[in-house]
């Protein structure tokens, strides 16, 4: 079966296995992360008059570089953020899930039960529970 095998324990495996694509793809998006960490530097030495030309706004101009720099930073801080917090979902993304007996690697995961204290939960608690839920299907 292609689907994860739940064994008694409740140990949850699901088995993964590389492709051309999705090792080009994992690539570009290395590259892409390094890309924007040099950018940020860039940005943050134009801001302060550090580049080569020794004047600030070299790169964006003197107009509007605050938008650059902040969207950047933003944007940069996402990314990265993404990246540390899903590491190894993200690496699985570029690969194909097939059969246990197929696969390159076997990610493992246990179930926890949940107590709930909280009879009557809000819909935003709900809908948080469905989302990580989700993310580790």
């Amino acid at each position: 079966a292609d689907g994860p095998a739940v064994l008694p324990t409740g140990t949850v495996q699901t088995g993964y296995r590389q492709t051309i694509l999705g090792m080009a793809m994992w690539a570009l998006y290395c590259l892409l992360s390094v890309y924007i960490m040099a950018l940020i530097v860039l940005i943050c030495l134009d801001f302060y008059g550090l580049t080569w030309h020794q004047t600030a706004g070299c790169v964006f101009g003197t107009e509007g570089m605050w938008w650059w720099m902040l969207f950047t930073w933003f944007f940069h801080s996402i990314w990265y953020a993404c990246f540390v917090i899903k590491y190894h979902a993200i690496r699985n993304f570029f690969r194909t899930r097939c059969p246990l007996a197929d696969a390159e690697e076997v990610m493992m995961w246990q179930r926890k039960e949940v107590e709930s204290f909280v009879m009557d939960t809000h819909v935003l608690v709900q809908a948080l529970r469905w989302v990580t839920d989700m993310m580790h299907l």
